[in-house]
């Protein structure tokens, strides 16, 4: 037998909402270290074969990494504020093409 509480009217079964959070945790822990994989291997192909410096690349990396997460901000910021969601997207998807 699972334990149910009652939030807001409904029943939920903790067991399944136990399981949901662990498929969750686990899907963010694997893009999280793919992400890693993704930026280290840009890191060793820049000092390995177009023969950058290590602080160079680092830098380079660091920029780039600074910007894949600054930038989606920006456009939230931007289209939840100054232009309607679905303009943005098909100005976001026409970026893409």
């Amino acid at each position: 037998m699972t334990d149910t509480s009652l939030i807001q009217g409904q029943v939920i079964d903790s067991y399944a909402l136990e399981r949901k959070l662990a498929i969750i945790f686990f899907a963010k822990a694997i893009t999280a270290f793919s992400t890693a994989v993704l930026y280290s291997s840009l890191n060793l192909y820049l000092i390995s074969d177009l023969h950058f410096g290590e602080k160079y690349a680092a830098q380079l990396v660091g920029v780039f990494l600074g910007i894949s997460y600054l930038l989606p901000l920006i456009g939230g910021y931007i289209g939840n504020r100054l232009i309607d969601f679905k303009a943005l997207f098909c100005i976001g998807s026409s970026f893409q093409i």
